[in-house]
């Protein structure tokens, strides 16, 4: 498995990646990918690399997970960055979901981001264990933030300082 900045010819790999998972586990209460393959290859393309970061986790050449990191541009907010994270079911608890957080927060500190943050479900139990592993604390919980099918669910906003 390699971990390696997204190519413009990953995008259709990654939108389909993301709405496999969104369509397979509505625990997560993620959505499917707006706008598909088009416009993630265009924001691969033309979004400069000190904005954000496209990755991916590559086995054998296929895409088995994907991250975004990106920082904020306005000056108030330019010390934090926002992380998010999306594995393939199948390889789960292999280390890929740790490897592209690694590699993100690598990315974020690269950026000069101080404070990295994500959100996740209060019910992704597997989600925040692995964040809390990686260092991250909960922050702050949104009640019923998400609606998932007729439920209202709580986000948690986790955050590690990188300095």
């Amino acid at each position: 498995m390699e971990i390696r900045e997204a190519r413009e010819e990953d995008a259709a790999a990654i939108v389909a990646l993301i709405d496999q998972v969104a369509l397979q586990d509505e625990t997560l209460g993620l959505d499917r990918y707006p706008g598909g393959a088009t416009q993630l290859r265009q924001q691969i393309a033309e979004t400069p690399p000190e904005a954000s970061a496209f990755l991916v986790a590559a086995d054998e050449g296929a895409v088995i997970g994907y991250a975004f990191v990106g920082r904020y541009v306005t000056p108030s907010l330019s010390h934090v960055g926002v992380l998010s994270i999306v594995v393939d079911p199948g390889h789960r608890r292999t280390g890929t979901g740790r490897r592209l957080m690694q590699r993100g927060e690598a990315w974020a500190r690269a950026a000069g981001v101080r404070k990295l943050t994500l959100s996740v479900l209060a019910t992704n139990r597997a989600g925040r264990a692995l964040f809390s592993a990686c260092g991250f604390e909960d922050e702050a919980v949104r009640k019923g933030q998400l609606r998932v099918g007729s439920a209202f669910l709580d986000e948690v906003l986790m955050v590690r300082w990188l300095t």
